[in-house]
């Protein structure tokens, strides 16, 4: 194994993160504007996720050991991510129901 994957795993679950980051943010500028360019910014994020997820999946088919764990840094990331923002966007509906605006 390589001494260095460490360092390339976090640089890439670093860089992942902050494009999410960043799509939601747009996601979350876009509902401030219309409808149509917030449902483009979410599929947006969904794609990148979807994306992440394939590419790791690709890496962990390699046989490779070094490919073969960013491929699950990647999935997990995905996976991660993908429940984070269900579980968010539940939360965040059910407090503007009950205390926004029932």
């Amino acid at each position: 194994m390589d001494p260095s994957l460490p360092a390339v795993v976090l640089i890439t679950l670093a860089t992942a993160t902050a494009a999410f980051a960043f799509l939601l943010f747009k996601f979350s500028l876009a509902l401030q504007e219309s409808l149509k360019e917030a449902v483009l910014a979410g599929a947006l994020a969904v794609l990148f996720l979807t994306a992440c997820f394939l590419a790791g999946f690709s890496l962990r088919a390699t046989g490779q050991a070094d490919k073969i764990t960013l491929g699950h840094a990647l999935t997990d990331f995905s996976f991660l991510a993908a429940y984070l923002l269900i579980g968010f966007s539940g939360l965040l509906g059910q407090a503007r129901y009950w205390f926004f605006g029932r």
